[in-house]
C-alpha cells in the first residue's frame, strides 16, 4: 500500500527496485519509510527503515542503506517444562525458512503417531502447529506367545494389563503385571515382565554324586541346563552327559552317573594275584586282589582294593612280587647274594646259606641256595639244617612233603 503524503518531485516513487522485500512503503517531504509486513522484522531486529531523497545526485535517488525484512519477529513456540516435547531452537535465529524440531519425549508420540514436529519461520510467522505427545510408543515387551495382554488404550492414563496362564508365574512370583501411559512413558510394574514356562528350577545336580550343572540360572522358554557326569563316570545307559529343556516344565528326567567308566585294574593272566572282580561298576563295589603263593607286595600287603567311586575307579594296584622273610637255616650263616641290586626278598631275589665251620647237611652240603620263586622260597626251613647226624630230605625229592 502506497501513502502520498508529499513527493519531491526531484525522486521518483515508482522506481522501487531498491525497496526492501516483504515491506510497504510510505512518503513524508523529501523521506520514504520502509514498514515490515507479515511478521517480518530484519536481521537488526526494525521493523521500519527510513531513505532521504537526495536532490544533488543525478539523477535525484533515495539513499540510505535498507535491509530485506526476512526475519520473523516473534519466537517459535517454546515449549514449558510441563510439555511433552522438546525444541531444538537456539534462542537466537529466525531467518526466513529456518526450520525448529520438536521432538517427544522418549517413548511419546503424538496422537497421530510422530515422534517429530515442525515450525518454519515464514511470511506471517511461524508455521506449524505443535501439538503435546499425548500417547504412549507401544512396547515389544507387551508382546508375548506366553502371556495374554488386554489393552484400554495408549493415551495418558490408559492401561495395558499382562497375564500369566494357569500354572504359570513370573521369576518374582507375579502371575499378572500393569503398565499406564504417563507423560513419561509406560510406567511398568516389571521392567520386563515375562512368565516362566519353568516354575522351579531345573534338578539339583548336588543331590547326585559325580553330577555337574552349567546353567545360566533363567527359567525362561527354550533355555538348557546341561548336566555333566565326573571323568570315570557314566550314567547306566554309558551317557556322560544329559539336559533338561525348560519349556512348559523343565523336560527330560536327569539319570544318576552311577558306574564307572572302563574296567578296574586287570591281572587276567598274572599267575601273582588275582581279582574276585565280576563285571560289577556300580559305584560303591569294591574289587579285591589277593596276593598268590605266599606272595606280598613290597609294603607286606597281601590285600588290595580298588572301588567305584563318584570320581571313577580308585586305588593303585601294587604288584605281588615279595617273599616273605626267608628261613632262618640252622647251624649257618647267611649272605645275601644280590643285596646291591636292592632286591630285598624280590622275586629272583637269591639267599644263600654256608654251615658253620666242621659241619654239613646230611648230603654232605655245605652251602644252600635259596632263590624267591613264584611258590615262594625254593627252600624251605629243615632243608637248610647244618649237623653231622641226621638225614635230611632235599626239597622237591622223595619224601619233600614230610621234611617242608
Amino acid at each position: 500500500m502506497f501513502v502520498n503524503v508529499f513527493v519531491a518531485a526531484a525522486c521518483d516513487p515508482a522506481d522501487r527496485s531498491g525497496y526492501p522485500i516483504n515491506s510497504n512503503a510510505s512518503w513524508a517531504n523529501i523521506h520514504v519509510y520502509h514498514n515490515c509486513v507479515g511478521g517480518m522484522q530484519t536481521s537488526q531486529l526494525e521493523t521500519e527503515q527510513r531513505q532521504t531523497c537526495d536532490e544533488s545526485a543525478s539523477p535525484p535517488a533515495y539513499t540510505g542503506a535498507v535491509l530485506p525484512c526476512d526475519h520473523c519477529i516473534a519466537d517459535p513456540f517454546e515449549p514449558d517444562d510441563d510439555f511433552t516435547a522438546v525444541s531444538s531452537w537456539d534462542n537466537t535465529t529466525r531467518n526466513l525458512g529456518h526450520q525448529v524440531v520438536f521432538t517427544c519425549r522418549s517413548g511419546l508420540l503424538t496422537a497421530d503417531g510422530r515422534t517429530n514436529q515442525t515450525q518454519t519461520c515464514a511470511i506471517g510467522g511461524w508455521e506449524g502447529v505443535v501439538e503435546h505427545c499425548s500417547v504412549c510408543a507401544w512396547s515389544s515387551g507387551f508382546n508375548s506367545s506366553v502371556f495374554s495382554t488386554s489393552v484400554s488404550g495408549s493415551s495418558f492414563g490408559q492401561l495395558v494389563e499382562m497375564a500369566c496362564p494357569d500354572g504359570l508365574e513370573a521369576a518374582d512370583g507375579a502371575v499378572n503385571s500393569t503398565a499406564i501411559c504417563t507423560p513419561d512413558s509406560w510406567d511398568k510394574c516389571h521392567d520386563s515382565f515375562n512368565c516362566s514356562p519353568c516354575l522351579e528350577q531345573p534338578f539339583n545336580a548336588s543331590s547326585l554324586p559325580g553330577l555337574s550343572i552349567a546353567w545360566n540360572e533363567s527359567r525362561a522358554a527354550g533355555v538348557v541346563a546341561n548336566y555333566t557326569c565326573s571323568d570315570g563316570t557314566s550314567t547306566r545307559e554309558g551317557r556322560l552327559w544329559q539336559s533338561q529343556n525348560c519349556w512348559l516344565g523343565w523336560q527330560e528326567s536327569i539319570l544318576p552317573c552311577d558306574v564307572c567308566t572302563g574296567d578296574p585294574v586287570n591281572v587276567t593272566g598274572l599267575r601273582t594275584i588275582v581279582s574276585d572282580w565280576a563285571g560289577n561298576w556300580s559305584m560303591g563295589n569294591i574289587v579285591t586282589y589277593t596276593c598268590q603263593a605266599n606272595l606280598s607286595t613290597a609294603a607286606g600287603q597281601t590285600l588290595q582294593h580298588v572301588n567305584c567311586t563318584q570320581d571313577g575307579w580308585v586305588g593303585d594296584i601294587q604288584p605281588c612280587d615279595t617273599c616273605p622273610p626267608p628261613p632262618s637255616g640252622n647251624h649257618t650263616s647267611v649272605r645275601h647274594a644280590n643285596q646291591q641290586r636292592n632286591m630285598a626278598n624280590r622275586l629272583g631275589s637269591v639267599v644263600t646259606y654256608h654251615c658253620h665251620d666242621g659241619l654239613s647237611t646230611a648230603d654232605g652240603q655245605t652251602h644252600i641256595r635259596a632263590v624267591c620263586e613264584l611258590g615262594g622260597w625254593s627252600v624251605c626251613e629243615a632243608e637248610i639244617e647244618c649237623n653231622s647226624v641226621g638225614f635230611v630230605v632235599q626239597f622237591g625229592g622223595p619224601g619233600a612233603a614230610a621234611g617242608c
